[in-house]
């Protein structure tokens, strides 16, 4: 059974206070500001369906912009409706009906939905606050043997941890699946959003034959309503993935092809620098004496509460909302994803708002 996603019925149920004239924030979820230039299709732009595979110009960009740090020759570039439909689609082309997707957790709700959606058996691997979320061999080895994984999927960098798992750790996966004939879906929709640029230039793997790297134009650009996603695949399955993809929805909407173009022509496909409301707010963490793991990527981090329990209760009762962290895994009850993916104002009276729940001033 698929369950309506708790990040959207979070941001509903915010919007819904703000319209009874309540002052309502979202611990969770970002605000995402809008664009200072509004896009605008340019003179000339086509609404007619776009080749299957998306625009040759937006692929060429998507490959400088989003997979630029990657060096795998033999791939193509696919623009797809979203990166929830590029996920579909690469699973409904590489594996059969029944098989299980080994999730890499704490995990995005969405994730165990499409593989569902999809006809596949999704399990976690849910790693440990005590190892800072990293992915463990013996761990994974363990899971890919007990459930025979024919595909491994991880967000990288992580969400709701804001881990960026490291190239050490992608070899261990890479390992893994190549022992067990596994396909690995590398989910980079945080790409631009990384705190050590160094470091993140190195977060990749070897060569592997069965790698699909999937990436977004929702969380780097703040570009959500285009609904457009990429996929960086083996040409070998280009073509089966892309059929997958046409009969869904025939191909990307060609208007939001069109915006994505100008877009990162004019923007050189910069994204927001989060750095001052990351320091902010894991500043608070430490405030209120919470257990965290640096955020490293994204615009979230996964803090342990002492006593979650009373702090959702006594949060709501400020008008703050929260997700707790058994929506990304079930041995996360402790924990909650804390979003500074905020305008610093908005962030800061979120906070201020709280402080009287804080230990120490």
């Amino acid at each position: 059974m698929i369950k309506p996603s708790p990040t959207l019925k979070l941001a509903q149920r915010v919007a819904e206070a703000r319209a009874r004239g309540e002052r309502a924030f979202s611990f969770s979820t970002p605000t995402f500001t809008e664009h200072a230039n509004p896009l605008v299709l340019p003179q000339g732009a086509s609404l007619a369906l776009t080749p299957a595979a998306g625009l040759p110009d937006l692929r060429a960009l998507v490959r400088k912009h989003l997979f630029g740090k990657w060096s795998l020759p033999e791939s193509d570039v696919i623009i797809t409706a979203g990166a929830k439909v590029a996920c579909f689609s690469i699973l409904k082309a590489v594996v059969q009906l029944g098989e299980t997707v080994l999730i890499v957790a704490p995990a995005w709700p969405s994730y165990e939905d499409i593989c569902v959606t999809a006809g596949l058996k999704p399990v976690l691997l849910e790693t440990r606050f005590s190892d800072s979320f990293a992915i463990m061999a013996d761990l994974l080895e363990a899971a890919m043997q007990k459930n025979r994984a024919k595909v491994i999927l991880l967000a990288n960098p992580g969400n709701p941890s804001g881990r960026m798992h490291t190239a050490d750790e992608l070899a261990i996966l890479r390992h893994a699946a190549e022992t067990h004939g596994a396909w690995i879906i590398l989910d980079e929709s945080f790409s631009n959003i990384t705190f050590d640029v160094k470091a993140w230039a190195s977060a990749m793997m070897a060569p592997y034959p069965r790698l699909a790297v999937v990436n977004s134009f929702s969380k780097n650009y703040h570009l959500q309503g285009l609904r457009l996603g990429a996929v960086m695949l083996p040409a070998s399955i280009a073509a089966d993935v892309t059929s997958v993809h046409q009969a869904i929805v025939s191909s990307a909407p060609s208007p939001s092809q069109h915006l994505a173009i100008a877009y990162l022509n004019c923007n050189g496909g910069a994204a927001e620098n989060y750095q001052m409301q990351r320091q902010r707010a894991m500043a608070f963490a430490d405030r209120l004496g919470w257990q965290y793991v640096p955020s490293e990527g994204t615009f979230y981090f996964f803090p342990k509460l002492p006593d979650i329990a009373c702090f959702q209760v006594q949060a709501a009762e400020r008008g703050v909302y929260l997700l707790t962290g058994d929506c990304f895994g079930t041995s996360y009850s402790e924990y909650v994803r804390f979003c500074f993916g905020k305008p610093m104002e908005e962030l800061n009276a979120m906070m201020e708002t709280l402080a009287s729940l804080a230990k120490a001033a």
